[in-house]
């Protein structure tokens, strides 16, 4: 909570990562050594893990913050940028 720092809530699944938001999900980029992106629903009440896939492509350590444009979610990792379109279709 914004306001008070308090910690609305907490996951096992996800140990440390950066986090983008996007139409309601947040991407959260688990590095340095992992290559996981977990997508939770933006939900302060309850954490709600929707999903992951693993970045396979590239090299060394996962340091790169991702970034979001026109519904592509863009990572770099060694000397590969992959871009993922993560644009809701239902």
């Amino acid at each position: 909570e914004m306001k008070t720092g308090k910690v609305m809530w907490k996951a096992e699944e996800v140990r440390q990562g950066v986090v983008v938001y996007a139409d309601g999900m947040l991407y959260v980029y688990e590095g340095p050594s992992r290559g996981f992106v977990h997508l939770v629903k933006a939900d302060p009440d309850v954490f709600q893990h929707a999903g992951k896939f693993r970045v396979t492509e590239g090299d060394g350590r996962h340091w790169a913050h991702p970034a979001i444009a026109d519904g592509v979610l863009y990572i770099r990792h060694g000397d590969a940028l992959m871009a993922y379109d993560i644009r809701d279709r239902s």
